[in-house]
């Protein structure tokens, strides 16, 4: 074989090589893509179904609940139970999603379970707060701020148990050392139990395409 015609087949299996690396490339960003589109998907049709639900007591059913008894005091107990798991979920959402430093971020576990909005159950089956020993190197005396721009939350009808199901859809901004390091907006899934008055399952289950809607 030839110096030239050697030459040839390496550089043939080089350019082979790197189509390959490209083809590979080019699957792991489509999967990606697809994965993305699919959350937000079921991201939407979650934000449906809790609008749906919400919308099943329509302001004059709720006036007209609290001036009757019988099946309208059902009706405004009701609506004050899904009162109740609104402002929890806010409360709760406001202490995750504003600290002001990076051990602000780190001490919010704590200040969960001090407040007694969320069961500690909820809090370790989430996985939003397990932090790696890395991650705690980088937040300890940082520079590191979150601040929430809107907050929408919706409910469904109580279930014969006292649970609320609960839709929030939240858009905050995250800086470090002043910079804005992002600006996301995430959809949650959380059970409120009345009967307990907490929290007793909260679930990140999408983040929403960027946009300035606080639908």
């Amino acid at each position: 074989m030839t110096k030239n015609k050697k030459l040839m087949l390496v550089a043939i299996a080089l350019i082979t090589l790197e189509i390959m690396g490209l083809g590979a490339e080019y699957y792991q960003q489509t999967k990606i893509e697809s994965e993305t589109e699919k959350a937000q998907s079921v991201l939407s049709h979650k934000q449906k179904e809790y609008e749906n639900l919400d919308a099943k007591l329509s302001v004059k059913q709720k006036q007209q609940a609290l001036k009757n008894g019988g099946y309208g005091s059902l009706l405004a107990k009701e609506t004050k139970t899904q009162d109740e798991a609104k402002e929890t979920t806010k409360t709760l959402l406001t202490m995750i999603f504003n600290y002001g430093s990076g051990n602000d971020e780190l001490a919010i576990p704590q200040k969960l379970k001090k407040s007694q909005l969320i069961t500690d159950e909820a809090i370790k089956e989430s996985g939003m707060f397990n932090v790696t020993p890395q991650t705690k190197q980088q937040l300890e005396g940082a520079n590191m701020t979150c601040s929430i721009d809107f907050m929408n939350v919706k409910t469904g009808t109580v279930s014969a148990k006292g649970i609320v199901p609960v839709f929030a859809k939240v858009a905050y901004e995250m800086k470090k050392d002043n910079s804005t390091l992002g600006t996301p907006t995430d959809g949650y899934e959380l059970n409120y139990d009345s009967n307990s008055k907490k929290i007793i399952s909260i679930k990140n289950i999408g983040r929403f395409k960027a946009q300035n809607s606080e639908d």
